[in-house]
């Protein structure tokens, strides 16, 4: 190693979540990672989280949407 390189060091999580309580289980890591997150750091992760969970509800919005528009074949 040269003088000028540092040793990467990184930390993984491993998680099990119970996919019948997925809000409880969710909150729970949010709020794991944001407690070993710099204080810095924690608005640009929940940040990324509000646009992430803001898109997906978007797409569920125009998935309704075209959902109650179009009406049943056969009908």
């Amino acid at each position: 190693m040269e003088a000028n390189e540092l040793a990467q060091i990184t930390s993984l999580l491993d998680i099990k979540l119970d996919p019948t309580r997925p809000v409880e289980e969710i909150i729970q890591v949010i709020n794991f990672v944001l407690m070993y997150s710099p204080v810095e750091k924690q608005k640009q992760i929940l940040e990324g989280l509000d646009l992430e969970i803001g898109d997906a509800l978007s797409r569920l919005q125009l998935e309704d949407d075209k959902l109650i528009s179009s009406p049943e074949k056969g009908e």
